[in-house]
């Protein structure tokens, strides 16, 4: 079988930017899939033309182009990232961190096990402080790691790694304000001491979400650097 040129897979590469696919690791995956199946044509028909058979190809993924893939694509991406997060937090609940986590929620809740309730709502409130300060500092964090991609070949795993873990955060930061700010207007003990344990068990939970998403986001890195390596150097030339 015909491989093509190095001409040709550049010119996929210019195909796939003008297509609206610009992240470099996206790209390498069309272009790996197009120049799989225009070889495969240029096989079944020696009288046909690169361009031709790319046209052939390029209509084979519908109306909506590589719309549908990266689509697709995106989905599949979420739903590992988000098995991969559940993973890291799930293994602060295995030995030997089950010791320590178990160990620092005991503490947490010791007004609980004491039945010092009278304690209960200033710790749940200074925790879920801590935990929006450091939900905030994490939505900035992100935001700011999102802007400063800027080199010459972006990639869609890292920056959509970004998005994702940005995203999670602000949804914690909001939902961690909305109870603190609910919580003044119930004015029965009993509710109030049960709303706040779920207070301070939502925030540990969020504490745990930040960490995960910080170890996650470098195993994406990581992968990203064996991956893919000439995009981190921006003086590289495509293949």
């Amino acid at each position: 079988m015909k491989t093509l040129t190095t001409d040709q897979i550049n010119q996929l590469f210019k195909f796939c930017e003008k297509h609206c696919v610009r992240y470099y690791d996206v790209q390498v995956e069309l272009v790996d899939h197009l120049a799989s199946d225009i070889e495969h044509q240029l096989a079944e028909n020696p009288n046909i033309s690169f361009d031709e058979a790319l046209q052939k190809v390029y209509k084979s993924f519908g109306a909506t182009g590589f719309g549908r893939y990266i689509s697709e694509k995106d989905k599949h991406f979420r739903k590992k990232i988000t098995t991969e997060r559940r993973k890291i937090l799930f293994s602060f609940f295995t030995p030997p961190k089950i010791i320590l986590t178990i160990g620092i929620l005991l503490l947490i809740l010791y007004p609980f096990i004491t039945h010092k309730y009278v304690v209960i709502k200033p710790l749940a409130i200074g925790l879920a402080g801590i935990g929006s300060i450091l939900m905030f500092i994490s939505i900035i964090y992100w935001a700011r790691k999102r802007k400063k991609m800027n080199s010459n070949r972006k990639l869609w795993i890292l920056e959509n790694g970004v998005i994702v873990n940005g995203s999670v955060c602000a949804a914690a930061f909001n939902a961690n304000i909305q109870l603190m700010l609910h919580l003044k207007d119930f004015n029965s003990s009993s509710f109030q001491f049960w709303y706040c344990i779920a207070l301070i068990l939502t925030n540990y939970l969020a504490i745990l979400v930040v960490i995960a998403n910080n170890q996650q986001s470098k195993k994406l890195r990581e992968y990203a650097l064996r991956t893919y390596p000439e995009a981190f150097d921006k003086i590289s030339v495509r293949p």
